[in-house]
């Protein structure tokens, strides 16, 4: 028989108290203003039975009576635990299907060939974008190069006349 208390997973932030875990629950909203994607977060007291928690380990709390002060949540299960400092990660497929005690699927080897082969190619495509625009870049600086070397030719050109014509006319005034 499902009751129907409030269950919400989080992290385990601390467990310094005795039979007592600071679960740090993480939830996401649109900000109302600004439009902005805002992590909330919120920790909660949750009362841990078997006080054998670590931090960083993912549990289900689940909301109870008052147990003291400021704790009202019971540690239902452990989702995912530490392994060498590191949480195994838990996806929210791989969370519903617990929930609903289904059998994780089986990872075939053609499926892992199959993938090997998408970021096999996927990496060969970007390595070509990469040259293209390498390419690019190259013809770019070429046609700044000669467009530079033409303009300081007219520079020059531009110079030398107005120079001679400077000279006519200073000879003409003399004469």
């Amino acid at each position: 028989m499902a009751n129907n208390r409030r269950r919400l997973v989080g992290r385990v932030v601390s467990n310094k108290m005795d039979k007592t875990v600071v679960v740090s629950i993480e939830r996401r909203q649109i900000h109302r203003l600004y439009k902005k994607v805002v992590t909330v977060r919120k920790r909660v007291m949750a009362h841990d039975e078997s006080n054998q928690l670590d931090v960083g380990t993912m549990v289900r709390i689940v909301e109870s009576k008052p147990i003291s002060k400021r704790k009202r949540w019971v540690v239902e299960s452990v989702i995912a635990e530490v392994k060498g400092g590191i949480a195994e990660d838990v996806t929210v497929q791989d969370e519903l299907a617990e929930m609903l005690g289904e059998d994780e699927p089986e990872v075939t080897p053609d499926d892992t060939a199959d993938a090997s082969e998408v970021v096999e190619a996927s990496v060969d495509a970007a390595a070509e974008a990469a040259a293209a625009v390498e390419e690019a870049a190259d013809e770019a600086d070429d046609e700044d190069a000669e467009a530079q070397a033409v303009g300081e030719a007219e520079d020059v050109e531009a110079d030398e006349d107005e120079s001679s014509d400077g000279e006519d006319d200073d000879a003409e005034a003399t004469t």
